[in-house]
């Protein structure tokens, strides 16, 4: 093997199972970083939101017919529309025509209890407003053969790509960030289009004061964007967690942000391989995930493509609609009143399944383990595990089986041996492992199985568990004809303080003797949770 130029170091991960060579491998390239709660929940957003002439009124608009349909958004990211002239795009320059006074738009939101992501990207084009400075202050990539800033196509235009190996480079970014964005009361920063495209392969980076080729560390360009932006935002907010996005990176990328799979197609075969993209990227350490829900380019999804993506984004941990159609439609859950109540029961499930996912991010944070995972990691025995299919785990217990076909009302699921067997979340109906079984699949539902001798800790159906009121929590247990432990997690969802002891650690351990179940619970940590009373659920 063989390297262009510099030596190649081996790292040799010895583990007895993927599972333990995952969690290696996270430990080895970087902590995924704790989100807050609200992170968790409905994301949107379209370009063409932004980009129209009238943007600020369409978001006005957007506000009151997401209330209007009890869309329970919880984070909305503005395309970098809000930037654009005559379809070109300016990143930190506010377009005032179509944004007459957004400080005022950006509070509507917050009146809300929507937080805002902002668009920004690592490329000024040539007629920036900004670009004769950075040039003269060396913030550039350089050409390999004038030495003068390198200049690459970008969108419809020509501009030249911000070297974050230059410090220099770094501060300014984080200052025309702050000014721009964060004083205009963005809680989150969105770093796209830093996939560093620079054709010119020997374009030399300032290497942090040791010049290098480009070509060496284009991932690593991305990932010092995402982390400036990061560390900008924190630094605004040390007390509070923050949200980071980003279009592109490398291994470690999970300390600062999280990702999906980019600008991806509306087509029933997108539904099917983002699902096998997000455990690849699980089983490589990024865990904090997702897809643009109805898919970003193309047609609009159909009535029932739409429901039934919908429904796997409830249960990935970005679960979010990002569109941009070149008729200007833009993808709402709104947009087919046929499945709007399918929809609907959707984002109600996503809410439902909050506590039991933000338990999933703290154990990611915690112990290196992935939350989304195919179903041999969990099941490495069982060979038909390893055949190509569509089911994942949740966790350690829960079992998703998205439907990916058009036309399809049922489903065959392959339940993984397990002697414990299965409970269907929905028809608490037990099913042995090992087998497979055939269920409902209606728009309305995606089919789930609990495993025996487990537990799930849930929100109330319609209940708002990201930003309360919740009068109790439910812990549903699934018995296995044996003894089991189940933990779960929570918090006060934004600060740090459960680094010193503010958190609510619920150990549950379930005794079964014959059809009896016999429950000890012990509590860690000084967190009083909102919720005054958990109830318990046997099917």
């Amino acid at each position: 093997m063989t390297t262009k130029n510099c030596d190649l170091d081996f790292y040799v991960i010895a583990c007895p199972t993927l599972m333990e060579i995952t969690q290696s491998f996270c430990w080895l390239t970087g902590r995924t970083y704790f989100p807050p709660k609200w992170s968790l929940g409905y994301s949107t957003t379209s370009m063409t939101y932004t980009d129209v002439e009238n943007a600020q009124e369409r978001l006005e608009q957007f506000l009151t017919e997401s209330l209007e349909h009890k869309t329970p958004v919880k984070t909305f990211k503005y395309g970098s529309g809000y930037t654009s002239r005559n379809g070109k795009r300016y990143v930190f320059n506010w377009n005032r025509e179509k944004f007459p006074d957004p400080k005022a738009l950006n509070h509507k939101f917050h009146q809300r209890g929507i937080r805002l992501a902002a668009n920004i990207k690592p490329v000024l084009l040539t007629d920036h407003p900004l670009y004769e400075e950075a040039v003269a202050k060396g913030l550039f990539v350089k050409d390999s053969e004038s030495g003068h800033q390198e200049i690459s196509q970008f969108w419809d235009s020509r501009g030249s790509h911000l070297d974050f190996t230059n410090l220099e480079t770094y501060s300014w970014w984080q200052e025309k960030v702050a000014e721009n964005l964060l004083d205009y009361g963005f809680n989150a920063l969105w770093n796209d289009n830093n996939e560093y495209v620079i054709w010119d392969d020997e374009a030399r980076c300032h290497g942090f004061g040791r010049e290098i080729p480009v070509s060496l560390i284009r991932p690593l360009m991305s990932l010092w964007m995402t982390r400036a932006s990061h560390e900008i935002a924190q630094s605004r907010n040390p007390e509070q967690r923050i949200w980071s996005i980003s279009r592109c990176g490398c291994p470690g990328l999970q300390r600062y942000a999280q990702t999906w799979s980019g600008d991806n197609n509306t087509a029933w075969e997108t539904l099917d391989y983002n699902n096998k993209m997000a455990l690849g990227l699980s089983m490589s350490g990024i865990y904090n995930i997702g897809h643009d829900v109805g898919g970003f380019s193309g047609p609009d999804p159909s009535a029932e493509l739409l429901a039934r993506w919908f429904f796997i984004g409830a249960f990935t941990p970005r679960f979010g609609v990002n569109s941009w159609k070149p008729e200007g439609s833009i993808t709402e859950p709104w947009m087919y009143p046929e499945v709007t109540d399918a929809i609907s029961e959707a984002l109600a499930l996503r809410m439902q399944f909050i506590p039991q996912l933000y338990t999933l991010c703290w154990d990611a944070h915690r112990y290196f383990r992935p939350i989304l995972r195919p179903t041999f990691m969990n099941f490495p025995d069982d060979e038909r595990c390893l055949t190509e299919d569509r089911e994942f785990m949740w966790g350690d217990d829960l079992l998703v089986a998205p439907v990916v076909q058009a036309g399809r009302l049922e489903r065959d699921v392959y339940l993984p041996q397990c002697e414990t067997g299965w409970w269907d979340f929905h028809s608490e109906r037990h099913y042995q492992g090992g087998e497979t079984v055939t269920v409902e699949a209606g728009l309305d539902t995606i089919p789930l199985f609990v495993r025996g001798g487990s537990a799930l800790f849930l929100a109330p159906r319609g209940a708002d568990s990201i930003d309360g009121p919740e009068q109790f929590r439910e812990i549903r247990i699934y018995p296995g004809g044996g003894d089991f432990k189940s933990v779960f997690y929570d918090d006060d969802g934004t600060t740090f303080d459960y680094q010193q002891g503010a958190f609510f650690l619920l150990d549950l351990r379930v005794r079964q003797v014959s059809s009896q179940l016999a429950l000890s619970i012990n509590i860690e940590g000084h967190f009083e949770p909102d919720f005054g009373e958990i109830r318990f659920r046997v099917p």
